[in-house]
C-alpha cells in the first residue's frame, strides 16, 4: 500500500482493536531491505514493524509503513484465515484509512514430512523432484520453481525443495517467532512446497475487493497444491 509516515500515532488505537478481538499481546521490531544490483549491495534500510499475536502464538498481524500481513503456523482451512485477514483489513481500514494499494499476495508453505519407509515420489509429483538418482551418485536434496501468468497482472510462483534433514522453512522466514507444529532443524526426509499468489496494480483501497482479490488468488492456490501432491498423499491426509 502507499507508505503512511505516521502509522505509528495510529498503533495504539490499533493494539486496542485488535486486543479485543483475540491478539493480546504487542511485539515491535525492525526489518531490515537489502537492494542488490549485479550481486553487489547499493542500498539498504530498516523500518519499524508491530506485530499483534494472538494468545496461542500461532497467529500474527504484522503492521508497517506500507504493508499489513497475515502470518499463521495453524492453518486448518481458507475460511478460517479469511476472517483474520478480514479483521486486519477493516481495522486498518478504519483506523488508518490508506488512500491505495499496489500489491496482494497470498502465499503457503506447506511442509511434508516424509514417512520412514516411503519416497519423495509418494508424496509429491515426481516432475517436482528435479533430476534422477544415478548409479554412484545419490541425490540428498532438490530444488525447482515454476512462475506463471494467471491474469494480467498476476504471477504464481510454485517452489519445491527436498531434504534429508535441515531447516524447513524457506530463509526469507527466519526467525519464526510463531510456534511451529514441527521441530527446527528435523532430523528426517522432508517437502517444502512453497506457493506464492500476487496481483501488482495501484488502485484505490477497498476492503470488499481486497477480500475479493485475495479470495481469488487462494482458488488457484488449492489447484496448485492439489496438483502438486500424488492421490496417495490426498488420500491419507482426508
Amino acid at each position: 500500500m502507499s507508505p503512511v509516515e505516521a502509522m505509528e500515532k495510529y498503533v495504539p488505537e490499533i493494539q486496542e482493536r485488535l486486543r479485543k478481538a483475540g491478539f493480546p499481546e504487542i511485539r515491535e521490531g525492525q526489518i531490515h531491505h537489502q537492494f542488490v544490483v549485479g550481486g553487489k549491495t547499493v542500498a539498504e534500510d530498516r523500518a519499524t514493524q508491530w506485530s499483534f499475536v494472538n494468545k496461542a502464538n500461532t497467529t500474527s498481524i504484522q503492521l508497517n509503513l506500507d504493508a499489513i500481513t497475515v502470518h499463521t503456523t495453524e492453518y486448518t482451512r481458507f475460511e478460517d484465515l479469511e476472517e483474520t485477514i478480514k479483521l486486519a483489513i477493516t481495522t486498518l481500514h478504519e483506523i488508518v484509512a490508506p488512500s491505495q494499494v499496489h500489491r496482494y499476495g497470498l502465499r503457503y508453505v506447506n511442509v511434508i514430512p516424509i514417512a520412514p519407509g516411503s519416497g519423495f515420489d509418494q508424496w509429491v509429483h515426481p516432475s517436482l523432484l528435479g533430476y534422477p538418482n544415478l548409479p554412484n551418485a545419490q541425490r540428498i536434496g532438490s530444488f525447482s520453481e515454476t512462475v506463471m501468468v494467471t491474469e494480467s497482472s498476476s504471477r504464481l510462483v510454485a517452489r519445491c525443495v527436498t531434504m534429508h534433514s535441515g531447516i524447513p522453512l524457506p530463509a526469507d522466514l527466519l526467525p519464526c517467532s510463531l510456534k511451529l507444529a514441527f521441530d527446527i532443524p528435523m532430523n528426517n526426509p522432508f517437502v517444502i512446497l512453497d506457493n506464492d499468489h500476487s496481483q501488482v496494480g495501484t488502485e484505490d483501497f477497498d476492503p470488499t475487493i481486497a477480500l475479493e482479490t485475495l479470495a481469488r488468488l487462494h482458488d488457484l492456490l488449492e489447484l496448485t497444491f492439489q496438483t502438486s501432491v500424488t492421490p496417495n498423499a490426498l488420500e491419507t491426509w482426508k
